[in-house]
Formats: structure tokens, sequence, C-alpha cells
């Protein structure tokens, strides 16, 4: 928990997503899908 979690988006940006990020998910930040993190991203 709380570990650093590294994704490749595109295939080029690499982006570092950590649980504690996403209060509102009690969920690691590598079990959301690409939409969750959009739109978590996005606001």
């Amino acid at each position: 928990m709380g570990q650093t979690k590294k994704i490749i988006i595109r295939g080029k940006t690499q982006l570092s997503f950590d649980s504690l990020y996403f209060p509102k998910y009690d969920l690691p930040a590598e079990d959301l899908t690409m939409k969750q993190k959009g739109k978590l991203l996005l606001g």
C-alpha cells in the first residue's frame, strides 16, 4: 500500500501512480481502469 506504481500511457508517457493519490477509491492505482485514470487525471 502506498507504493509507487508506474504505467505506460499511449506507449510513450510514463507516469507514476500512487494509491494515496486516489482517495476516492479503495483500490491500488493499478486496479483502476484506464478510463477511471483518465477521469482522475483530468479531474
